[in-house]
């Protein structure tokens, strides 16, 4: 489906990323905390859903407003085909529920992508809002507001029994494995032929539409790559969370990976990484004090979008280069 100019760049540069998240893996078990386990897989997955996002909006310069539409395509495919098919496999689960989010987002994204701006940016919110009618008034087939409970699949073959928060360590292993693997992915398509287009498409795309690239095709494969992502983080969180209801298709779910990329940096690699993990680590904090953890959080958001405009790790990548163009110039 790709275009020719698909070729990679040696992974080298990925190193340092994958010694973190083995060492960050490492944590967990030898607390021996079950909820540990719990909060930073929740962290891992919506790392993962929010690299899906940026991969749209902070390289290919596209806002969507819906995009919790795929994400939330992931889960209720990963309920629906273990609830009505009785399938059991967490590997035929998971693969059938990215699937049907990379088809959603292949359809609605072809007609998205023919619009620009906010008439983009409104028209993915509409199709995200029709996901979550279709959701809240299927009530026989979706369980309507009530959702739908989903139980811990076998992994590999083998079943383990639930450990508080539907969490167990070999699920545990299990996301981080798949963790590892998209920032290897998404790694390899950002320092590609491909990803450089697309951030050619963020910075100018009338320039690309001259230089003869179809500036309106990458800009589909880039939002079926993100729903590929965002499908992958919804099949995950199904089992993770146990349950699932219209709250997780919800446009205001959609605003979390963006809250997330511009918090950790949305032209950094590691800024959904990170912001994902300032988001888990605040939610829990502050849903211990009080149940308006939203209007907390969205004071927190304008604190670091005014103190980072360029996100933590935008922030801190600037600071490493300033420092280092003074010492080059002291020299």
């Amino acid at each position: 489906m790709f275009p020719k100019s698909f070729h990679i760049k040696p992974i080298l540069g990925l190193l340092p990323y994958i010694i973190g998240i083995v060492a960050l893996g490492l944590i967990p078990p030898l607390t021996g905390s079950t909820y540990l386990a719990y909060l930073v897989g929740l962290a891992i997955v919506l790392a993962i859903f929010a690299m899906g996002f940026n991969l749209l909006f902070g390289y290919t310069g596209l806002l969507s407003f819906g995009h919790a539409a795929y994400f939330g395509a992931g889960c209720y495919a990963f309920a629906m085909l273990m609830k009505y098919y009785h399938i059991q496999s967490f590997e035929l689960l998971f693969l059938g529920s990215v699937i049907i989010a990379t088809l959603t987002a292949a359809v609605i994204g072809y007609v998205c992508v023919r619009y620009i701006k906010i008439y983009f940016s409104l028209l993915t919110l509409a199709f995200g809002q029709v996901e979550y009618a279709l959701v809240v008034k299927l009530y026989n087939i979706t369980g309507g507001t009530d959702g739908i409970r989903v139980m811990m699949p076998t992994l590999l073959g083998f079943t383990f029994k639930d450990k508080g928060f539907f969490v167990t360590w070999p699920f545990y292993y299990y996301i981080l494995a798949i963790f590892t693997i998209c920032v290897i992915v998404l790694w390899i398509i950002l320092n590609s032929h491909f990803g450089k287009i697309l951030q050619a498409i963020r910075d100018n795309d009338v320039r690309v539409n001259f230089l003869g690239v179809s500036e309106r095709r990458y800009k589909w494969y880039a939002f079926i790559l993100s729903g590929v992502f965002c499908g992958v983080a919804g099949a995950l969180f199904a089992p993770l969370n146990g349950h699932i209801g219209p709250e997780h298709v919800y446009w205001g779910f959609s605003a979390t990976p963006l809250f997330i990329a511009l918090i950790g940096g949305h032209r950094v690699f590691l800024g959904p990484i990170i912001g994902s993990f300032i988001y888990v680590l605040v939610r829990h904090y502050v849903t211990a004090f009080t149940i308006y953890w939203e209007l907390f959080f969205g004071a927190i958001v304008i604190l670091f979008t005014l103190l980072f405009p360029y996100g933590v790790c935008g922030g801190i990548s600037l600071w490493l280069a300033r420092r280092m163009k003074s010492a080059k110039t002291s020299l």
